[in-house]
């Protein structure tokens, strides 16, 4: 049993380690050269080149959540050993993916070239962002092949392959930096960006075309390409609402404020988006194994997996939460330098947010192995509205920090509102869906007790940081207070007996 485990285990910390190098590098890069680029282009150059990349990001998602569904129906039809229908989802997903970005590298040069001059920067700025924006389409197309490549390796579980992928496009992009940047400056940046995204599309395409079995398949037929659409559009409601939750928010504050201050906001984003990928590494493997199991067993078996998942993930996650909150101010202030507290108060409002959210990523991978995306879709868009009915009175109230709280608000109450949907897969009172009875608080209390010793000699030294370590250090104390007492009470109820099952299939 303990062998099982182990190797269970070990297939886990591969598998998200792969997965971590292929989602995290490209940001990691960012991460490390934003100091040099902000010095090269200027607050203002810089804010233009993430309000860019952010629109085309945005924009890449924008498929009808083909790409997003594709490694769920992959490995369905993994598990029901259908080779030609793999090949038919590959192919019916590309030719989508292909019209989508179409579609929309027209709407962006046109919506970008108008939308460029309405911004808060020098003329010559504005010129500049302006004459990019018509290169939008081309990246967009790249990033939406590229996913449908990324999702046949996830769904394959090739997680090698897609880190190598992400290795070789990141090695492209700081390349093309060093030469392209110094010379071209903002031109320069975005072209980086684009070479990037088509050594990571040869790469993975390489790979991706070789694992699915079956040639000349053509594509699905109506009533499978209906049931894929069905779906997809489902995923995408819910994946676009919170992607307009973590990356949206750039937008607003470049509309409402100065192009600097969109600056410094996109670097805070970089840093909780970073923070929020990390526990996310393993998703894309317990999303491809549920779905094994739903094809074997039905929703049972996925059910099943969810419960052994979640009494590991909630403690694991809490503890992640906990040391990464009371390190991030010490870490903005030495990646920066001193004098940038604004930035570390921002990130930690919005990782905040985000790891509260993430308690119920286990849910989310439920709920799309077992075919209910809707009710991912449903909290998604109860969580915008939610940001957006709060960010505007916090943005007049306390400017880009208001953003950032509405937008952990937005995600607090989503999370809740949709443990509570998820009753009707997973039986259970809505707050032990997130925290389970029988997890373990040991290492939240551990993790505590050493954030707590260690926190205020860091926060000593930066005098010029106050206003955000301050905060940061509210946000540690309580989030480690409240999920001490709740982790305590699961623990107390969870060793007075035995869980009984949650759902009535896994029972029998």
């Amino acid at each position: 049993m303990s062998g099982r485990v182990d190797s269970a285990l070990g297939r886990v910390l591969s598998a998200s380690l792969l997965t971590g190098i292929g989602t995290a590098l490209p940001a990691l890069v960012f991460v490390v050269s934003s100091p040099w680029l902000l010095g090269r282009l200027g607050a203002d150059r810089f804010g233009a080149l993430a309000l860019l990349t952010t629109i085309a990001f945005l924009a890449s998602t924008l498929d009808g959540g083909v790409g997003a569904s594709l490694p769920r129906f992959l490995g369905v039809a993994r598990g029901a050993e259908d080779g030609r229908w793999a090949r038919q989802l590959v192919n019916t997903s590309l030719a989508l993916s292909v019209a989508a970005s179409v579609l929309l590298g027209g709407a962006l040069a046109g919506v970008g070239y108008a939308g460029a001059h309405l911004l808060r920067t020098p003329e010559a700025v504005r010129t500049e962002t302006s004459s990019l924006a018509g290169w939008l389409g081309m990246l967009v197309v790249l990033q939406l092949v590229g996913g449908t490549f990324q999702s046949v390796l996830v769904a394959y579980e090739r997680f090698g392959s897609s880190a190598v992928a992400a290795i070789a496009g990141s090695a492209a992009y700081v390349a093309g930096m060093v030469v392209l940047v110094p010379a071209y400056g903002l031109a320069g940046a975005f072209a980086a960006s684009a070479v990037r995204a088509a050594v990571t599309v040869a790469a993975a395409g390489w790979q991706a075309v070789r694992l699915v079995p079956g040639r000349g398949c053509g594509f699905l037929g109506r009533t499978q390409a209906r049931e894929l659409l069905s779906y997809a559009w489902r995923t995408q409601i819910g994946g676009l609402a919170m992607l307009v939750n973590a990356e949206a928010d750039t937008l607003v504050v470049a509309s409402f404020l100065p192009l600097h201050e969109a600056a410094m906001f996109s670097l805070a984003v970089t840093v909780s988006t970073t923070i929020r990928s990390i526990p996310l590494w393993a998703m894309p493997y317990l999303l491809t194994r549920m779905s094994l199991h739903t094809a074997r067993d039905g929703t049972s078996g996925a059910v099943a997996l969810y419960d052994r998942v979640q009494r590991a993930w909630a403690p694991f996650l809490v503890t992640f939460g906990v040391v990464t909150l009371g390190a991030l101010v010490p870490s903005v202030s030495l990646w920066l330098g001193p004098g940038h507290g604004k930035v570390a108060l921002i990130a930690a409002v919005l990782s905040a947010g985000y790891l509260v959210n993430l308690l119920s990523a286990p849910l989310a991978a439920t709920a799309r192995a077992t075919g209910y995306p809707g009710l991912e879709s449903r909290y998604g868009v109860v969580a915008v509205v939610v940001n957006v009915a709060t960010t505007v009175p916090l943005a007049i109230w306390a400017g880009s920090v208001g953003v950032a709280l509405g937008t952990a608000i937005g995600c607090l109450l989503g999370t809740a509102y949709f443990a509570h949907l998820m009753r009707a897969v997973v039986r259970g009172a809505w707050y032990r869906l997130l925290l389970p009875r029988g997890m373990s608080v040991a290492p939240v209390l551990a993790a505590t007790a050493t954030v707590a010793g260690v926190l205020p000699s860091c926060l000593a030294g930066l005098p010029s940081d106050r206003w955000g370590s301050g905060t940061t250090a509210l946000l540690v104390g309580g989030l480690a207070s409240a999920a001490a007492v709740l982790a305590t009470r699961a623990e107390r109820r969870g060793a007075s007996g035995a869980r009984p099952s949650r759902h009535p299939a896994a029972a029998a």
